[in-house]
């Protein structure tokens, strides 16, 4: 709310809460209260709005031990959409404001609001109307081939290829306009989280670049104005992480524990992985002669050179030179190196296998839940996850029902629902059971 003076210049304002009760209300079932380890349960859940109608709207459920509940953890969908994304600095429980059993959470949120500032704008309505407008997000990746340095008479890039590292022989192609410009849509992004373009370049002295436009990247880093940031969890020590103590019984403990040395650092993509491995073997061309010289000039391109070996000492002319001739040689001296493929970065190898990585769509996420009525329960479960899934969906009586069993855990355990309809209105839920040991199991 803001208060303007005769000349409609801006001279007080402050954030008030509308609509606060206007969310869904969810109310839950079970078939009983305590269970037994590995039994079934089964969850009814119904939603409804204000005026007790039937929702359909679609939800997430996780069931998870009480155990590992986060007593200072106060956020949720309602909290988080609600309050806390539009509120500078960090809210100290925030689920206190939402939760009904606190009679003064009106008051007290009244006061929080009261506590953000004054915020700078300029208040006229050319200045509303000549905006920028909203950033659009595509559902595809714009992108155009560029041909940087060419020989003479190599023919021009008419397609490229698409593909999943893991099924290679499921190849799409790209075509190009006139202008060498293409489009990935729905189609190419469902290759894989992370799929290859792939151009043809005929000869090494050609270079060829693949360069994308996506959305995302726009949105994060050039257009400031509609940037995202993401809260990080603040750690009590940088760098440092608590160990619990642990006493051994007739052992001996050490006071400190000192590991030094280096590991190599490995590729998190497979793919890449094997390219480097293909590049270290076949686009290297160091070799080694039956001397066991590394690149002795006086056996280029015998038959009977080898791979040199990663980690192996060889000898190497230091100062060879041929004569005027080529029938003789002198040499400075010798030494002996011990050998290591040449390190290539993710950069050097996909420019080396003319390839162009693209982010596509991430798959689905498969939770793991064991179905008693058909498989054996003699083998230990100990989740302390039951049941999680992301996409529940009520049916036009704001119904849903759902099945999962219990672990070999003896515990209470907690379900938290949340979720939303097609009109963006919110609703969250907790329930809660107990797990016992059945009679006669341990």
């Amino acid at each position: 709310m803001t208060v303007f003076d005769e000349t409609l210049r801006p001279v007080a304002e402050r954030l008030v809460y509308v609509n606060a009760e206007k969310k869904l209300y969810i109310s839950t079932e079970l078939s009983k209260m305590v269970y037994g380890t590995k039994e079934k349960v089964v969850l009814k859940i119904k939603v409804s709005d204000e005026r007790g109608n039937p929702v359909p709207s679609r939800f997430g459920l996780s069931v998870y031990d009480e155990l590992y509940k986060n007593p200072q953890d106060g956020k949720n969908i309602l909290t988080h959409y609600q309050l806390s994304t539009q509120l500078k600095g960090k809210i100290y429980d925030p689920k206190y404001y939402f939760d009904e059993k606190n009679e003064d959470r009106e008051d007290a949120l009244d006061l929080l609001l009261l506590t953000q500032g004054w915020r700078r704008y300029v208040w006229n309505e050319g200045g509303m109307k000549k905006g920028k407008g909203r950033f659009v997000l595509e559902d595809g990746i714009a992108g155009r081939v560029t041909t940087v340095r060419k020989k003479r008479n190599t023919p021009e890039q008419q397609v490229l290829m698409a593909f999943d590292p893991k099924d290679k022989e499921d190849k799409n192609w790209i075509a190009l306009d006139s202008l060498k410009r293409f489009y990935l849509g729905p189609d190419y992004l469902r290759l894989g989280r992370r799929f290859y373009i792939q151009h043809f370049k005929k000869d090494d002295r050609s270079k060829i670049l693949v360069n994308l436009i996506d959305g995302f990247d726009l949105l994060k880093n050039k257009n400031r104005e509609y940037q995202i940031s993401y809260p990080i969890a603040n750690l009590t020590k940088k760098g440092q992480i608590s160990v619990p103590d642990f006493r051994l019984k007739g052992g001996i403990n050490l006071d400190e524990v000192i590991i030094s040395g280096k590991k190599a650092k490995g590729f998190r993509d497979k793919y890449l992985g094997r390219l480097d491995s293909l590049a270290k073997l076949n686009i290297n061309n160091d070799y080694v002669c039956n001397s066991n010289y590394l690149n002795c000039e006086t056996h280029v391109g015998d038959d009977e050179n080898r791979k040199p070996v990663e980690g192996e000492t060889y000898q190497q002319y230091i100062g060879f030179e041929w004569n005027s001739d080529h029938s003789a040689y002198t040499i400075k001296g010798r030494r002996s190196i011990t050998y290591h493929y040449p390190k290539f970065t993710e950069e050097e190898l996909l420019d080396k296998f003319n390839l162009t990585r693209v982010q596509g769509y991430y798959g689905k996420k498969e939770f793991y839940q064991p179905d008693y009525d058909r498989q054996d329960d003699s083998f230990p479960d100990y989740r302390n996850t039951l049941f999680w899934a992301p996409n529940i969906v009520t049916d036009e009586n704001g119904e849903a029902e759902v099945e999962f069993f219990c672990s070999d855990i003896s515990s209470h355990f907690l379900g938290t629902i949340e979720g939303l309809n097609s009109e963006g209105l919110l609703g969250k839920k907790k329930f809660r059971f107990f797990v016992k040991n059945n009679s006669g199991k341990k």
